[in-house]
């Protein structure tokens, strides 16, 4: 499943609007930079 996630600003953060089917039911998220991107 493919979709696009909103990227905007929350103050000085960067914040990303998922989509509902990709809503983590969790605290936090462990996140990493793909290089090739």
């Amino acid at each position: 499943m493919s979709q696009t996630a909103k990227l905007f600003m929350n103050g000085r953060s960067q914040a990303v609007r998922l989509p509902a089917a990709f809503r983590f039911d969790a605290s936090e998220v462990f996140i990493w930079k793909d290089p090739a991107t």
